[in-house]
């Protein structure tokens, strides 16, 4: 359905390692599809056996982390995206 390669002219290489393009296009149309957030849909590509399946993951592989994250500095207040 979707793969790398239909990303490659989009990364040169050069930089440092990316998630697979594929799989983030993947876990949009999973996201628009049950209609969640991308913590749920972290959530959901490490525990759920069904978005594993559809991601082409193993059982045990992990899925890189997708999502952007606030994070609350408690000490100053400041809240970053990471």
């Amino acid at each position: 359905m979707v793969r790398d390669e239909d990303f490659a002219e989009m990364y040169t290489g050069t930089s440092r390692p990316s998630n697979s393009p594929a799989l983030l296009a993947k876990v949009l149309l999973l996201m628009y599809h049950d209609d969640v957030s991308d913590r749920e849909a972290e959530k959901r590509a490490r525990y759920d056996l069904r978005w594993k399946h559809a991601l082409g993951l193993d059982l045990d592989e992990q899925a890189g982390v997708f999502c952007c994250r606030d994070i609350a500095d408690t000490a100053t207040g400041v809240t970053k995206i990471v």
